[in-house]
């Protein structure tokens, strides 16, 4: 894997190997990967380093400040420029327009974790619509479990929330482009708060916000570098089920660590909130194939929505 960064103590926050760091120019770039590069960083200062080890990830690009949101620039880039190589990881340190879900705003903060991923699959690919988003938050989950102090302590909360007692600590994002049948691009954006807590105002859709750090007592087992390579370590297997055609599995866990099932929830419409109706609700029974919400008295699944938890 090849390491690009303008700023080598930012880089090396997340990685676990010793590297030995070269100065570039932008011409040095192979072409496929010229482009992005470019848009990516404000400086023109880059600096390459090799990392040995067994992976698929072709790419880390490590920015410390960006000013526009590195998921936008990869799906801008994968439009406007067709020989992007796969498997291309995209880590900022913080910066502005950043957002979640719905282009809902997200708060950047040092100390946390703002990953974006490129893959080109290039395969049909079942559920594809909503299977990379299971993909981000399962492995998000497989992450924090591997932290001795937080097994089983995350749950998913429809759809795309991670929470640890009740506060949100990750958001994911997924973005597919397809031609007839086939998925060739799929963009994935994970903000997971490792050691900082952004400030957040509450809302009845996400009340309380915190960071893995604040669960564990231990503080030197809950670190950039080491939840870093095991979320990578997650998304790389993960992605491999689901080319291997095991959408069921990722589906299964992450029904199985469904925050809604059993809770009764109103789920409002995703316009603003001085426009926001009603759409259903009642107590959660399931969650469908496709993600969608089966609500006691409601003939109709829920695709699609804000939930809001309703105290039982």
């Amino acid at each position: 894997m090849i390491v690009i960064t303008d700023n080598t103590r930012f880089a090396e926050q997340f990685i676990e190997e010793n590297v030995s760091w070269k100065r570039v120019e932008l011409n040095d770039f192979n072409d496929n990967i010229r482009i992005l590069v470019s848009r990516m960083f404000q400086n023109k200062i880059y600096y390459i380093a090799e990392i040995l080890r067994q992976s698929t990830w072709r790419y880390l690009i490590a920015v410390e400040y960006i000013p526009e949101s590195q998921y936008d620039i990869l799906i801008n880039t994968v439009h406007d420029y067709n020989d992007l190589p796969g498997r291309i990881l995209c880590l900022a340190g913080s910066g502005d327009k950043f957002h979640g879900f719905k282009n809902r705003e997200w708060i950047s903060k040092l100390g946390n974790i703002h990953l974006s991923i490129y893959l080109s699959p290039h395969l049909e690919i079942s559920h594809f619509g909503v299977g990379f988003l299971i993909l981000s938050a399962v492995s998000v989950l497989q992450t924090i479990d591997s932290i001795k102090e937080l097994k089983d302590k995350s749950y998913l909360k429809w759809v795309n929330d991670i929470l640890i007692e009740s506060s949100k600590v990750c958001g994911v994002l997924a973005h597919t482009q397809i031609q007839s049948n086939i998925v060739t691009d799929a963009v994935l954006g994970i903000g997971l708060n490792v050691e900082a807590i952004p400030q957040v105002e509450p809302t009845p859709f996400v009340p309380k916000v915190s960071s893995l750090y604040n669960f564990t007592e231990f503080k030197t087992k809950v670190n950039l570098k080491k939840v870093f390579n095991l979320l990578i370590s997650k998304i790389e297997n993960n992605y491999g089920l689901l080319l291997g055609d095991k959408y069921s599995e990722l589906l299964k866990l992450y029904k199985n660590r469904s925050f809604v099932v059993g809770k009764n929830v109103r789920i409002w419409s995703d316009a603003y909130a001085a426009s926001q109706e009603l759409i259903a609700e009642g107590k959660v029974l399931n969650i469908g194939d496709d993600l969608e919400l089966i609500i006691e008295g409601h003939k109709t699944p829920v695709i699609t929505g804000r939930l809001e938890l309703i105290d039982n």
